[in-house]
């Protein structure tokens, strides 16, 4: 996160997943906090690097990032 994002960045999970009430379709909710949310296409360039390095790991299915929100969101979907 820091690479990525350079300062004091970091996820939370919230959700059906941090609470335990997830099932085997649920996606993963995850909160980035601590970053500059002023300039949106440097927020676009930092999810779309956060999406490469998720990507690498066997758990993520698919993603379908949300760049029009009025915070980009990465939505992401899991293997169990």
């Amino acid at each position: 996160m820091q690479i990525i994002f350079k300062n004091n960045a970091h996820i939370k999970l919230f959700g059906s997943q941090a609470n335990g009430l997830s099932i085997e379709s649920s996606d993963i909710d995850l909160l980035i906090e601590g970053f500059d949310r002023e300039n949106k296409q440097q927020i676009i360039s930092n999810l779309q690097q956060l999406l490469k390095v998720l990507t690498a790991f066997r758990w993520v299915r698919d993603y379908k990032p949300i760049y029009t929100a009025s915070v980009p969101v990465p939505f992401t979907t899991y293997r169990s």
